[in-house]
């Protein structure tokens, strides 16, 4: 594996382990009895759709664009490019993942398992730490697509 790919793994992989976290965590704490943070409040909620729980059982669908993100990604780990461009990487697969498997592992199971969102900002819906992974590296992508010249391609 190239250097890019360990990058984007290790980026990948601490961003399933923090999100497996915060969804325990928020699970543990939250279901029960929300926390109100002025604007804000940490709630749990049990996704069944997809992104902003649209589509709600067409767990094929997300499977699919989890494959999809997965091979794009690797494709474009072969070549070299900056760190912001592995970051982003990491982000979008290690959210992709984390939510995927909530989708295999949480009630009622495979294949429509539900995914644990639980923070609450009452103006969107409601989102998980991996979905905010999948925003920000999203950015990362499209910042790092945008930066030209030999420094943004030595990584």
């Amino acid at each position: 594996m190239s250097r890019w790919g360990v990058r984007a793994v290790i980026v990948a992989a601490g961003t399933i382990a923090l999100d497996q976290a915060t969804k325990w965590v928020a699970v543990k704490s939250w279901e029960d009895s929300p926390l109100s943070l002025g604007p804000a409040r940490l709630s749990v909620t049990r996704n069944s759709g997809s992104a902003f729980s649209l589509f709600p059982g067409l767990w094929w669908l997300v499977f699919a664009a989890v494959a999809a993100v997965t091979v794009a990604a690797v494709t474009a780990l072969r070549r070299p490019h900056p760190f912001l461009m592995d970051a982003g990487l990491g982000l979008v697969l290690g959210g992709a993942w984390s939510n995927l498997i909530d989708r295999v592992l949480r009630w009622p199971g495979f294949p429509n398992g539900r995914v644990v969102d639980f923070v609450d900002l009452r103006v969107w819906p409601v989102f998980n730490a991996a979905d905010s992974a999948i925003v920000i590296g999203v950015g990362l992508l499209l910042l790092g697509s945008v930066r030209t010249g030999e420094g943004a391609a030595r990584g």
